[in-house]
């Protein structure tokens, strides 16, 4: 985002809008998909000084992040196989809250409205959800919680029926909801 906005200084959007499941906040980079979705396009010089000291220490904890800028790494299905540490939080990753933070008030510095809106959650998976933002909330485990962008994201969590999805997260293709982010315009 930080490189879209330099760019397009002349150009910038009044709102920039994060479309992110609620699921996604749990993830502190630290999977083994994290590899490939992450290191392999973001490990490299360019990215690496938007690092936060905890989202480093995270990548080196795999124990083989540096396989991820080989060419022949980079350009292939490849993935690291490696014990993924246990997670000490109960709904937002440390690295999560680090980032949300960083999007927010970049979005300020340039005058630009900053959104998160979440996408729909399988009903089945509504106790599990509901029990992790509330321990979240009783532990006090992220500042960003009281934020009002987050709050905002907290009222919009909605769920749509088991069926609808082809797994724990995504819709089914003929599923996807049309126009979904128009539901939270105000």
């Amino acid at each position: 985002m930080n490189n879209y906005l330099k760019t397009n200084i002349d150009n910038l959007p009044d709102e920039v809008v994060l479309l992110v499941s609620p699921w996604t906040l749990m993830n502190n980079m630290n999977s083994v998909l994290a590899f490939h979705y992450f290191q392999k396009p973001f490990y490299t010089q360019e990215y690496r000084t938007e690092y936060t000291k905890s989202l480093y220490e995270t990548v080196h904890n795999n124990p083989y992040f540096w396989l991820s800028q080989f060419p022949f790494v980079r350009s292939s299905s490849y993935c690291v196989d490696y014990d993924v540490p246990e997670k000490s939080w109960y709904w937002i990753a440390p690295i999560v809250s680090d980032y949300v933070q960083k999007m927010d008030s970049l979005c300020a510095a340039y005058h630009i409205t900053f959104r998160m809106i979440p996408s729909p959650v399988r009903i089945d998976r509504k106790n599990e959800l509901e029990n992790a933002i509330f321990l979240s909330i009783q532990s006090r485990e992220s500042p960003i919680l009281e934020f009002p962008v987050m709050k905002q994201y907290m009222n919009y969590i909605n769920y749509a029926d088991t069926i609808l999805f082809r797994d724990n997260i995504h819709f089914k293709s003929d599923m996807i909801p049309q126009n979904y982010i128009q539901r939270f315009d105000q």
